[in-house]
């Protein structure tokens, strides 16, 4: 999964202008309401999101209103809240072949995965309270949005590798490959994000301008996102 850190060419930022940002809530309610609203059920009944590939310290799972501890090879579904320690990590494979790696004290909802019924596209949203997401996506099919959300941002790609942090009142995106649109969750503006890129958002403002991370804050959020 992890990919030594390599100097990138300069990047090319773009603001996304609110008639983009407008147009984009349609597609991020109907996932929201997807997540929301679908059932916990029983497993028979949900769509397999993937399995816990690796694994470190303690992580769980909320269904509904019952919790259990995560173990290598569990499974993962649409719904399930997943939630780590302050020592646990943890690396979801999906059914697709995308990998989701979760850090420590992290709480995240896999509120949607779903592949259109003529397999012509893909649909996924992981909604995270606070902590830290690393997304890998696959090459295998057509990815029509995969979005992170957080209290304070909405961090989207069709195909790409990126990290996205939540705490208190801020998060902050970093993109490793790809491209990446950041918008606040009040609409107020947006920036695309290529390689090296990152920005902050922090709670009623707009992203900051993109701009390339240095090396320290590079570092610790890919090391805070590997497993052994």
């Amino acid at each position: 999964m992890h990919r030594p850190h390599a100097p990138v060419p300069p990047a090319t930022t773009r603001v996304i202008t609110r008639r983009r940002i407008v147009a984009a809530v349609p597609a991020l309610a109907t996932l929201l309401l997807a997540g929301v609203f679908g059932s916990a059920g029983r497993a028979s009944d949900r769509t397999l999101v993937g399995t816990v590939d690796r694994l470190v310290g303690e992580a769980s799972v909320v269904v509904g209103r019952t919790t259990r501890p995560l173990a290598t090879e569990g499974r993962l579904f649409v719904g399930d809240r997943v939630v780590t320690g302050a020592d646990g990590r943890l690396e979801i494979a999906c059914t697709d072949g995308s990998t989701i790696i979760v850090g420590a004290q992290t709480t995240v909802t896999l509120s949607e995965y779903t592949t259109n019924a003529d397999g012509t596209g893909k649909t996924a949203l992981l909604d995270m309270v606070e902590g830290l997401v690393r997304v890998s996506l696959s090459r295998l099919g057509v990815w029509q949005r995969f979005e992170v959300t957080t209290p304070t941002a909405i961090a989207a790609a069709r195909s790409t590798e990126w990290i996205v942090e939540a705490v208190p009142g801020r998060s902050a995106v970093f993109v490793v490959h790809g491209r990446v649109e950041v918008i606040d969750r009040q609409l107020k503006g947006g920036v695309i994000l290529d390689p090296g890129d990152g920005t902050d958002v922090r709670a009623g403002d707009a992203p900051t301008v993109a701009k390339r991370w240095g090396k320290k804050r590079v570092d610790d959020v890919l090391s805070r996102t590997r497993l052994p």
